[in-house]
Parts: C-alpha cells; structure tokens; sequence
C-alpha cells in the first residue's frame, strides 16, 4: 500500500502510474485489468458519465474475469492469464483485428502456433516452463539452430503512432467528436475531463494515448452505429 501511494504522486501518465496499479492491494484479477488496461482503471470515476458510473467499480470486471476463468484464480498465475488469453484475447482481440486486417487487403491469414498440434503440445508444458528465461524459452532453444540472431532480439510490438496521429492528423476528428460526439452528449462519458486530456495531450506535456484513441474510436463507432438507426 505505501509503494502504491508513493507512485501515485507521481503526475501524468506512464508506467509510474501502471506499477502503482499493479502493486495495490486488491484481488489477482483487479490487478490484471488494470494492467492490461494500460492503467485505465484509475480514471474511470473521473471520465465515467452517469450512465457508466454504475461500472466504476473495478470488482464488476473482476467477477468477469473469474467467470471466464470458471472461478479458479487459486493456481498458477502465469497458468491462469495464459488460460484467460486463450479464452478472451487471443480470440476478442489481437486474432479478430488481424483477420479484419488481413480480408481488408484480400490476403489469407494463417497463425502456425495455433495449429492443433501445436497448441497441444504448448498446453501440455507447464506455464512456468513458457515463461523461464525471459519467456519462450522453448521457442528461443528451437530458432537457436535456424536462426541465432533472431533469441537475442528484443520482442518488438507492432505499435500505431496513435500519439502523433493524435497530435496530428487526427487531431480534427479527435476535437469534433469531443465537441458534438454522442458518447459525451449522450452521458456516457464525462466531456471536460476528456477535453483536459486532449489539450494536455497535443500541447505534449502528456501522452494520454492510451485513453483518447479508445474514446476516439468508440465515439465513431458510437455515431455510426447511431446514425444507421435513425436511418432505418
């Protein structure tokens, strides 16, 4: 508790404010979202509208990630989030945005470590056997024959400049969906604390990335979904 308030003074965005997340007393999978969150979950009172506020509390989300779970947040930690991306972010999220990626440029997909016998064989090997050494300590010894160079690599994301985009060329998009976006009008999200991010944020005393590309995007999508009702 005191390492967590410690961080908490420090201002603004960024992995003080992840860690401070991480390291606070509360239950496994509070934990977990606020860090897959990218530390999100300490604004929700903030940026929540009234018709959001009933979710604010973390523990809403936290009894959805033990139903995924069927309950069983009593093992292994890296068995139980390895279980838990299998179930809801490999499938959700990094598998549904390739495959729309992929069919938008008329390309075929595959993904080879998913192929049945190999995901097989990963589950078979204990959890901690996956992440010894820095993790894919399996996966390094077999490239070590094929290609050497390649385990000693960083693992490198493949990342969207969303910060500039935001600063930049998106930045018109970005101010009319705060100014007239139904996510704000429509009282799911609180506008000024949103508008104070953004200033914050193309004046480049912060980089509140990670909360205004996800506004940005929902509030689009929000409008548009918006917009083909009325037009039925």
């Amino acid at each position: 508790t005191r390492v967590a308030d410690l961080l908490g003074a420090i201002p603004g965005p960024g992995r003080a404010r992840r860690l401070r997340d991480v390291v606070a007393p509360v239950s496994t999978a509070q934990r977990h979202i606020s860090w897959v969150t990218a530390g999100r979950v300490s604004l929700r009172r903030i940026l929540y509208g009234p018709r959001l506020q009933a979710l604010g509390d973390s523990a809403h989300f936290a009894d959805r990630v033990e139903d995924i779970l069927g309950g069983q947040l009593d093992g292994a930690v890296e068995s139980m989030f390895m279980r838990l991306d299998q179930l809801h972010w490999l499938p959700g999220d990094v598998l549904a945005k390739a495959d729309r990626a992929t069919m938008r440029a008329s390309l075929e997909f595959r993904t080879p470590y998913l192929s049945r016998e190999v995901a097989e064989f990963a589950a078979s090997v204990p959890a901690s056997v996956h992440v010894r050494n820095g993790g894919k300590m399996l996966l390094r010894r077999m490239l070590q024959e094929v290609l050497p160079l390649a385990t000693h690599r960083r693992k490198v994301a493949f990342r969207t400049p969303a910060a500039s985009w935001l600063r930049g060329p998106l930045w018109p998009v970005l101010s009319e969906q705060l100014r007239s976006g139904s996510l704000f009008s429509e009282g799911w999200f609180e506008r000024s604390p949103a508008v104070s991010y953004a200033n914050e944020h193309r004046e480049g005393h912060a980089d509140w990335s990670n909360v205004l590309w996800p506004l940005l995007v929902l509030g689009v999508w929000f409008d548009d979904l918006a917009g083909v009702a009325r037009n039925r």
